[in-house]
Formats: C-alpha cells, structure tokens, sequence
C-alpha cells in the first residue's frame, strides 16, 4: 500500500525501493512496480516486472506489451508481437510504429514491418504493414516495404507498388516495372492485359499497344486483346491499324480464322481492303468469306470492281444461304446476271426450298429465261397461291412462252 501511495505522489524511486523489497510480487503489484519504471524511463526493470506476463495472455500481457513499447523495449516485445500479428492483430503495428520515435526506433520497427510482411502474412496483414510503416516512418519507408513485397511474392503486390509509385509522382519508374514485368516469360498473357490497360490509362499508348499485338495475335480477333487494341485505335482505326488486322488474316492458321480477321477488319471501316483480300484469295476464299463479302460489295464505292469480285465469288461459294447473299448483292449492283447464276447454284443444292424458287423465278425472269422462270415460279406458287408478285411473275413468264392458259390463270 505505501508503494502504492508513493506512485500516486509521483515519488516512483521511493515505490520501486518499496516493491523491491517484496519480491516476488504478485500481478498487480508487477504491474505498479511497471508502471514506475516506466515513469521513470527504466526499461530493464519494465521488462524484469511485466516479462512473466507476456506469457499469460489476456489483459495482462496487453499490458505488457504496451510498457515495453512505451519504454522502447522493442527487442524483448517483437517475438510476442510477432505471434500477435500473425493471430490477426494488426493493430499492434501500428502501436510499435507510434512508439518507435528515434531513428534507430523507427529503422527497427520498418524491419520488423518487412519481416512480417515476407514471412507468409496474409493480404490484409501485409496491407497493415505498409499503413502502418507509412504512417510511422513516411512515405519512402512504405514505398520500400512495398517494393520488397512485390519483388518477392509478385502478383498483385506488383501491381499494388507500381499504383503506389504513380500516387508518389514517379510514373516513369511505375511503367517501367509494369514493362519488365509484362516482358517477363511466367507473366500470364491475362496479367499483360491488365498492365497494357494500366499503361494506356496512363497515356502511354505506345507501350499498351506493343504489349496487346502480341497477345491478340495469338487470341484471335473476337479476343479481349483484340477488343482492347480497337479501343485504343478509336473507332476509326488509322491505316497502319487496319493494315495490321489485314497482315494478321494473312498469317491466320486456318480459313476460319482467316475470315474473322477480316470481318474485323471490316467492321473498323476495312471493308474495302477486306473485300480485296477475299476478291484476291480467289479460289482459296472460304464461304463465311464469300458472304463477307457479298456483305460489303454494295458499300464499296468502285461499283466494277465490286461486280467483278461478286462475280468471282459464285463459282467458289457452295451454301445455299452464302450464294443467296450473293445473289442478293450481284441484284443491288444491278448485275442481274451473276444474280441468276447464284441462285441457279443455290437451288441445285436446295432444289425444295420455297424462297430460293421464288428468287430464282424472279432472276430468271430478269436475264429473259423464260422456261426456268416458268418452271420455279409455277412451282413456287403452287405452294404460296397467296403470293400476288409471284404469279403475276409466273404469268409474264407464261405469256412470253406462248402459254396463254397459264398466264391466265396466274393473271
């Protein structure tokens, strides 16, 4: 009790001669004998008082601690502090981190920090750490624990330093390490696109451009790279753009992969170079891109050329529906003739398929070829007798044939 009175009238030597004497003492009297010690600055007799208790847990050893903070007996709290971390206790970070107020304090705790954060921490403890080190040591401290992270476990604690970097003002030194790491063979090509969209969010449109080529290269043109690159390029790609799209049709593995290229192409205003690639294949051009292009013929503004690839493009063409694509080109470019060819073809392959007799009769008409306008229209009508243009078509056909009953009956 006299120990006790000697604290509370500030005369701590005079308690600790007091306690010393009772030795050994019990809880609370360790912890009055702490407390003047640490009034006193004396962090041996701190540590010879409250040492036991860290091994006690509970409110007792949080008291410890604190007095070994308190009186910088950092080396004697980091083992326990260490555990408590580990246990999800971060906030003991950020208390070593107010209690390190010297240098050598603070160069200690960032030591700590790191070696806490190194040693297998989960997320939110390393996220503890580097708050914890900022707000104690200063920004530079923080930016080198994180650096020390990233290094080691890579990941998104790469992507978390290279964030801190630009937030510091050094941009340059950010791109730079997303460049080394988007060079880096184990970086996954999904990782490479989200360092070309930190780049280009950046402003650095070069370096996310040259990081994408590749990938969507390999991915494909409907690919997420691929759809990134377009953004980049606005929706009016340049010509160097639009050449590149056309040299990757050109290196495309497969006819089908072929032909996605260059419907890509197309969509980005590439129609006419797309048209001149498939026109230029030739006999090698696939049906998708024989629809393509038929798709793109009345958009081209040389209507001759746009005739004379439609025109190619029949023989090669073998689905009904890409020939009636065709068809229905060759008849908007007033080609009537390479229209008849088309759905000649396409009803060979069909032969019962109503629309393509519709469409046949009606292009037969068109080119004077009366009997095999006659022949699919009558054919046509006698399964669509509601079909007005259809008849009245079949009854010209009949009328130029000589056969007046027939027209009749379809007038």
């Amino acid at each position: 009790f006299l120990a006790y009175v000697r604290h509370k009238t500030g005369d701590d030597r005079g308690a600790l001669r007091d306690l010393d004497a009772l030795q050994p003492l019990d809880a609370d009297e360790r912890n009055l004998y702490a407390a003047a010690a640490l009034r006193l600055g004396d962090p041996a007799r701190v540590l010879a008082a409250v040492g036991p208790d860290l091994k006690r847990g509970g409110a007792a050893a949080d008291s410890a601690l604190s007095a070994l903070l308190d009186t910088g007996n950092f080396a004697a709290a980091e083992a326990t502090l260490a555990a408590r971390v580990r246990a999800g206790e971060t906030a003991w970070l950020f208390a070593y981190g107010a209690a390190a107020k010297t240098k050598a304090g603070l160069a200690r705790f960032t030591d700590f920090a790191t070696k806490t954060a190194l040693s297998g921490a989960s997320g939110p403890t390393i996220e503890a750490a580097v708050a914890a080190v900022e707000e104690a040591a200063g920004l530079e401290a923080a930016l080198a624990l994180q650096q020390s992270v990233a290094d080691r476990l890579g990941g998104r604690w790469a992507e978390s330093y290279e964030d801190a970097l630009v937030r510091a003002g050094r941009k340059s030194q950010a791109d730079a390490r997303r460049i080394a790491r988007a060079e880096r063979p184990d970086t996954s090509a999904q990782d490479r696109l989200e360092i070309a969209d930190a780049l280009a969010a950046g402003g650095d449109q070069a370096a996310a451009e040259k990081l994408l080529k590749p990938i969507a290269a390999r991915a494909g043109a409907y690919s997420d790279a691929t759809d990134r690159l377009l953004y980049l390029w606005g929706p009016r790609p340049g010509k160097s753009a639009r050449d590149w799209l056309l040299a990757r049709g050109r290196a495309a593995r497969a006819p089908e992969e072929r032909a996605e290229w260059l419907r890509r192409l197309a969509e980005v205003g590439g129609g006419p170079a797309a048209f001149a690639e498939i026109a230029r294949l030739g006999a090698g051009a696939t049906d998708a891109e024989a629809a393509l292009a038929a798709d793109l013929a009345s958009g081209l503004r040389d209507r001759p050329v746009a005739r004379a690839g439609v025109a190619a493009l029949v023989p090669i063409a073998a689905r009904p529906k890409t020939l009636k694509r065709l068809a229905d080109a060759a008849e908007a470019l007033d080609d009537a003739g390479t229209a008849y060819r088309a759905l000649a073809r396409a009803l060979a392959a069909a032969p019962r398929d109503p629309q393509l007799l519709r469409a046949f009769g009606f292009a037969a008409n068109a080119v004077g070829q009366r009997e095999e306008a006659y022949e699919a229209l009558a054919r046509y009508v006698a399964l669509a007798p509601a079909d007005g243009q259809a008849a009245l078509d079949l009854g010209y056909a009949a009328s130029a044939l000589g056969r007046h009953d027939a027209a009749a009956r379809a007038f």
